[in-house]
Formats: structure tokens, C-alpha cells, sequence
């Protein structure tokens, strides 16, 4: 009986290890201050509005939007690409159009990257969710007009967040998990596990650039200084890593943000 009780108890106490664990590295007991010292400008009403992409020349602003509550209630609704103006020097009122209306297939956009070909084409990238599956939708873009390349599926889009173009047909992505049981996700997000990765394609082939992330989220590219920026949501880091030229990284250092981001 006494065995049984150091048992159990042993297990308790490995439970509320656990829990305040869970508790302390996911900032539960942080004190968190509300403020903004902007100016809020216009809300832009855009149903599950999930990532944006500035043109670098500042004329529009690309927003993926995919009402995910709707999908978790069973009642999908197709998402979509909005395109907003931002071209109009001193414009006071901005509007937001759908521009992916004539893409048909089933369509739950995420991550999202945008690259300037010339002066007046650009590449857009998309990630997208359908029923448990993933998939790179590839659109070209003039103007306001988005038009349909290419789906690009592979067995390493495990479970990708976001993306992020350095070339005309190269880029990198995020899977924020790379287990796909649901005891699997759950530990990675409970735990902390740093199981996650960026994965880089060369226009032909995927393959692993980076891992030992703990949920890699957003990613980003500095083209002037070569550096590849990513989001470790459950660390509380942004990952800086340095980029060669055959696609490869290399870890420079972690800069602590003291959240999730």
C-alpha cells in the first residue's frame, strides 16, 4: 500500500511539475500592460485576416485572409487575397478588394510572399490548408489582377505557416510542427519541443535548411546584409541565420523577445 501511495504521489508531483512548467514558459503569470502611442488611422475589416505583404515600392499592400472559425464550426468559407491601395499620396480612406475571385479550387490562405519582378509584374506565393493537406499556390500579379500559375505540393509541407521568396522560382518556409499525431502537435506546443524547421526550395528540389525550432512562425529576408530572420513563437525568439549562395544557413544568433511572436 505504501508503495502504491509513492507512486502516485511521485506522479502528482510530476503533474504539477508539468503544469507550472507549462504555465511559466508560455508567460501565463506575465503582467502584460495595454498601450499604443500611434494613431489608428482606419480599421480595415478583413474576416480572419492572417498575413500581409508590403510592395516594396509602397504602391499596395497584399492581405491572406481565411475565416478559420467558420472552418472549425464545419461550415468552410472560401478565403481569399485582398489588394489595397496605398499609391494615393495623402489619402485619407483606404478600401480593400478581393483579387483572388477567379481562383476556384478550395482555397485557406496563411503565409504569403511577394516578389517584384519589374516594374509593373510581381510573384505571389501562398500557402494554403485544405482539409489536413498543403500545398504552394503560385500567382502572378499585375496591377490588381492575380492570376493562377501553379499548385506546388511536396511531402515536406509537414505543416507550413509561412513563406518567404529570394528569387524568381527559390524560396523558404516555415513547418511550424513536424509531428502530425494529435498527441504529437500537442507536446511540441505544451512542451516546448524544438522539433520544428524551415525548409528551402531551389526551384527543383526541397530540402531541410534549418531545424531545432521551437513552432517556427513567421520568416522574413534581408537581401542587403544576406540574412534570414524566423519566428520561434514558443521560445519567445526571432532566429537570425546567414544565407550562402547555394541556399544553406547558417545560425548567427537568437534575439530574445521576451513573447511569443
Amino acid at each position: 500500500m505504501i508503495k502504491i501511495l509513492k507512486v502516485l504521489l511521485f506522479l502528482l508531483l510530476l503533474l504539477v511539475a508539468f503544469v507550472a512548467y507549462t504555465l511559466t514558459s508560455t508567460g501565463y503569470f506575465r503582467t502584460i500592460e495595454p498601450h499604443f502611442e500611434g494613431e489608428v488611422v482606419q480599421k480595415i475589416d478583413v474576416v480572419g485576416a492572417e498575413d500581409m505583404t508590403l510592395a516594396r515600392d509602397g504602391k499596395f499592400l497584399l492581405i491572406s485572409s481565411d475565416d478559420r472559425a467558420a472552418r472549425k464550426k464545419g461550415k468552410p468559407k472560401q478565403g481569399g487575397i485582398y489588394w489595397m491601395d496605398l499609391k494615393e499620396a495623402g489619402k485619407e480612406t483606404f478600401e480593400v478588394q478581393l483579387i483572388s475571385q477567379d481562383f476556384k479550387k478550395p482555397f485557406f490562405p496563411h503565409g504569403i510572399s511577394l516578389l517584384q519582378l519589374d516594374s509593373v509584374n510581381y510573384k505571389l506565393w501562398v500557402i494554403n490548408h485544405v482539409e489536413g493537406k498543403h500545398s504552394i499556390e503560385v500567382f502572378h500579379l499585375r496591377g490588381d489582377r492575380l492570376t493562377h500559375l501553379e499548385t506546388l505540393k511536396d511531402d515536406m509541407m509537414i505543416n507550413p505557416n509561412d513563406i518567404v521568396a529570394v528569387g524568381e522560382n527559390e524560396f523558404y518556409f516555415t513547418n511550424d510542427h513536424t509531428y502530425t499525431s494529435k498527441i504529437g502537435t500537442l507536446a511540441e506546443g505544451y512542451l516546448g519541443l524544438k522539433t520544428a524547421n524551415v525548409m528551402y526550395f531551389d526551384g527543383k528540389t526541397y530540402r531541410k535548411a534549418a531545424d531545432g525550432i521551437a513552432y517556427a512562425n513567421g520568416i522574413n529576408w534581408d537581401a542587403q546584409r544576406k540574412l534570414l530572420y524566423v519566428a520561434a513563437a514558443r521560445g519567445f525568439l526571432v532566429k537570425v541565420y546567414e544565407r550562402a549562395t547555394d541556399g544553406s544557413l547558417t545560425f548567427v544568433t537568437d534575439i530574445d523577445c521576451g513573447t511569443g511572436v
